[in-house]
């Protein structure tokens, strides 16, 4: 690692938790579902963390409770949209563990909080990206940032508790080189496997593995790896062939019902001027002709449900 490093947090596996007491003897769980931070390296120390949250990202599964935690008589999210974490000192204990001294900010008081943290060595993922996990846990008096609300029971206990654990464990990579989030969408095939690594440069030339993308550079015949690859794209061009064939289809069998249900009063009207003076004989030939556009349907009803 460079002497100096700045790792981000990549959202995809992280989590920001907390829980408080509720009755004394259950308690109330929730997450925040947007935030973002940094954290700074010395070698392979932290050197400083700072985060922020969007307090009205809060999320505990009830959404009236939810609302009453962004109102006025606790976050007040409009007028105070973000949670802040800023650390002062990083304290290293043991075995990757370290006590992390710093301000929150939440509303308009600021106060110390005192976090435990360990974290992870580096660990490289399937595409190359390196990742290091930061678990943390700390315990805040919500009274002290203005969060005061509560009902009194019997024997002068209250509702909810006072100290609310806030925990978590953060995925962070260095600045620039995040591991997509539609990485872990692709299939898990063999093929998929090999190209990744490849990518990585643990097979080589010769090495059992072809992109279709690309030449055969690895020295195996083109015709020994038709299979899953140049199946799907076969499957898939067919799939398109037959939604435009269909579209297709019916546009001409609405344009031939159209045609048949308009003929009837052109038809009426030319043979009657032309041919019949006798408008009962015309009734009969309008008879004949409706049966016969009817059959005509019918039968591509019929050939249609066939083929």
């Amino acid at each position: 690692m460079s002497f100096s490093k700045v790792w981000k947090i990549n959202k995809d596996h992280s989590e920001i938790k907390f829980s408080i007491p509720y009755l004394t003897l259950s308690e109330v769980s929730g997450r925040f579902s947007h935030f973002g931070g940094k954290a700074k390296f010395n070698q392979n120390l932290p050197e400083s963390i700072s985060l922020w949250i969007a307090s009205d990202s809060i999320y505990t599964g009830r959404s009236l409770r939810d609302g009453h935690l962004k109102s006025n008589e606790f976050l007040k999210v409009k007028k105070y949209p973000f949670i802040y974490f800023q650390s002062k000192e990083i304290v290293a204990l043991q075995d990757n563990k370290f006590e992390v001294l710093g301000e929150m900010k939440i509303k308009n008081k600021t106060k110390d909080v005192v976090f435990k943290m360990s974290i992870s060595k580096e660990v490289e993922d399937t595409w190359g990206k390196l990742s290091r996990f930061v678990s943390f846990s700390s315990l805040i008096n919500r009274k002290k940032f203005d969060l005061t609300w509560d009902k009194t029971l019997k024997e002068n206990k209250f509702l909810v508790g006072e100290d609310v654990k806030v925990f978590g464990t953060i995925q962070i990579q260095p600045s620039g080189v995040v591991t997509n989030s539609s990485n872990h969408l692709i299939p898990d095939t063999e093929y998929q496997r090999k190209r990744e690594a490849f990518n990585r440069g643990e097979l080589k030339a010769g090495d059992d593995i072809y992109l279709p993308s690309e030449k055969p550079i690895l020295g195996l015949k083109k015709s020994e790896h038709l299979s899953a690859h140049e199946k799907k794209v076969s499957n898939n061009k067919r799939v398109s062939s037959n939604k435009y064939e269909n579209i297709l289809w019916w546009g001409s069998y609405f344009f031939i019902i159209l045609l048949g249900v308009f003929s009837i009063p052109f038809s009426r009207l030319f043979l009657l001027n032309k041919y019949f003076k006798n408008s009962d004989d015309l009734f009969y030939l309008n008879i004949s002709t409706f049966l016969l556009i009817i059959i005509f349907v019918l039968s591509l009803n019929v050939l249609f449900f066939l083929r």
